[in-house]
């Protein structure tokens, strides 16, 4: 069922309310009832219904400037501040990275970058669990996660600057393989850009890899990342990373579609 179709089974009231929060929301000026009425070819009377009933919830008030004109009100922001929080945000997502966990036979990691380091917000296992998996919350050093890497890849170049700064101050040498020569991580980086995803091989232990693509939101920005842990076949085998990398493109194009991101996630194997 299309949109168009499922529309004529959208209670009239409760579409026009959401019409008007959206035209609020996207107007650079306070709008009074008539522009409202205008604007959505609403008749006005259906108009001051759906209105007085927002401004009593709270999720329209009046202008400062204009007690005739409407601006979102607290409620609107209450609700962002919920849905911000990580733990609402990504509350829907268990099923999917399960279902992934089940399909690859590999850990799952949902991650995001803080203000110098990158930590695992939620995982799921599969039935032979990994033995070397992060705990939940705990941060670790860029060079060692391949989601830092990517999320890190898709910075623009001053947020990358500032962000690579601080968090190279806590990097560490956790196995011979990770990288601590700056010029060589950043050479890493560049490749995950063109790439599309990230790769640790044997970068936070020896004999378990990764691989992460970036999750989006509705503004087209990259918020987290998803990613695969396990044993290190499963990496430095071309034909299983390649299966493995659709398989975890879906699962965050999935998750992405829930956030409102429209567009589509492609990765270069």
């Amino acid at each position: 069922m299309d949109n168009e179709e499922a529309k004529k089974y959208f209670p009239p009231a409760l579409d026009r309310a959401l019409d008007i929060l959206e035209l609020i929301s996207t107007s650079h000026t306070a709008l009074s009832m008539l522009d409202i009425s205008k604007a959505l070819g609403i008749p006005y009377a259906s108009t001051f219904r759906a209105v007085k009933c927002l401004v009593s919830r709270g999720y329209l008030t009046e202008s400062h400037e204009n007690a005739e004109a409407l601006i979102l009100g607290y409620k609107i922001q209450q609700l962002a501040e919920t849905f911000n929080n990580v733990d609402t945000l990504y509350a829907f997502t268990q099923p999917l990275i399960s279902e992934l966990a089940e399909q690859t036979q590999q850990a799952v990691q949902i991650n995001v970058l803080c203000s110098d380091s990158i930590m695992e917000i939620k995982h799921a296992l599969p039935i032979s669990p990994i033995k070397v998996i992060v705990n939940s919350r705990e941060k670790m050093p860029v060079n060692q996660s391949a989601s830092a890497k990517i999320l890190m890849a898709l910075m623009d170049k001053d947020e990358f600057e500032i962000f690579f700064n601080k968090a190279w101050k806590k990097i560490t040498n956790a196995t011979p393989h990770s990288i601590t020569n700056k010029a060589r991580f950043k050479n890493e980086i560049e490749n995950c850009k063109k790439k599309g995803y990230g790769l640790d091989l044997e970068e936070y232990a020896l004999e378990i890899g990764c691989a992460a693509v970036p999750i989006y939101d509705f503004s087209e920005k990259p918020i987290s990342a998803i990613g695969l842990t396990g044993f290190i076949n499963n990496y430095t085998n071309e034909a299983t990373l390649k299966t493995n990398l659709e398989l975890l493109r879906q699962c965050a194009e999935k998750i992405s579609r829930q956030l409102g991101y429209q567009g589509h996630i492609d990765i270069h194997i």
